[in-house]
């Protein structure tokens, strides 16, 4: 009776050390997917303090010239037209989005400090354009096409700030997402941009000419032209191939 009592502690002894070093290397495993999906998320983002906390560009332009200048890049990127909610005050936001994973809200672009931009930096600005970060480092969602916005120079970013900065406040709360599971989760977030999203800078094709690389610039910068003119794969990415595509929750097609 002791032999098999000892035989049966012995096994539950060697049980519980297989199931700790089985505990430790998922535990193990979890950590390095963690952080390689934290690393593909921080790629690119280097330069994102490369004019300091809350600086500017630089830009040699009056703030009259600037606002006008960031007017002008407001309607090449039709930023009114999905910020502003129907009914609602222009810039305010709350439109609502239909895509396969749920319905996202646009948020409000005027200079409120409750509601809107008004505590934000045109560094913060940079970010979301370039990174897809929000003020706080939150992840934002593609919906707000980063993904072509990262292509944005640094000084057409602050003379869009600025002219955002510019118009009259408005306090307007916009909608929480209302996302599928596990959609409104920013891990898969986190997943979605580490197979699709890297921040670039934008570079001229010297064998083209200025014309070509301005529309270019453009056309897969602020004026986004991917977000309904490309086809999308199941999860929602999309590439420059302006060759057509289904917008998702709105019945047309962008040819």
């Amino acid at each position: 009776m002791n032999t098999l009592a000892e035989n049966a502690a012995s096994g539950n002894t060697r049980g519980r050390r297989r199931l700790a070093r089985v505990a430790g290397l998922a535990l193990l495993i979890i950590a390095l997917l963690g952080a390689l999906l934290a690393w593909f998320n921080l790629r690119g983002e280097q330069g994102v303090h490369a004019y300091g906390h809350g600086g500017w560009s630089g830009a040699r332009e009056t703030p009259a010239a600037l606002i006008e200048r960031g007017a002008y890049l407001a309607r090449v990127g039709n930023c009114a037209g999905c910020h502003t909610a129907a009914g609602g005050a222009e810039y305010a936001g709350g439109r609502g989005l239909p895509t396969s994973f749920g319905t996202l809200y646009t948020s409000n672009l005027t200079p409120d400090k409750e509601s809107g931009l008004g505590l934000w930096t045109a560094q913060d600005f940079w970010r979301a354009m370039h990174n897809g970060r929000s003020r706080e480092g939150r992840l934002l969602y593609p919906a707000f096409p980063y993904d072509s916005y990262t292509h944005v120079t640094r000084a057409d970013s602050d003379a869009l700030f600025a002219y955002l900065q510019s118009l009259p406040a408005v306090r307007a709360q916009v909608p929480r997402h209302a996302l599928d599971f596990p959609y409104n989760w920013q891990g898969s977030l986190a997943v979605w941009r580490a197979l699709f999203f890297t921040p670039q800078d934008w570079q001229d094709r010297p064998q083209k000419a200025v014309a070509w690389n301005r529309g270019a610039y453009l056309a897969q910068g602020l004026g986004h032209c991917a977000a309904c003119h490309a086809p999308r794969n199941g999860m929602g990415a999309s590439s420059q191939a302006m060759s057509g595509g289904f917008v998702a929750g709105q019945a047309w097609y962008a040819p």
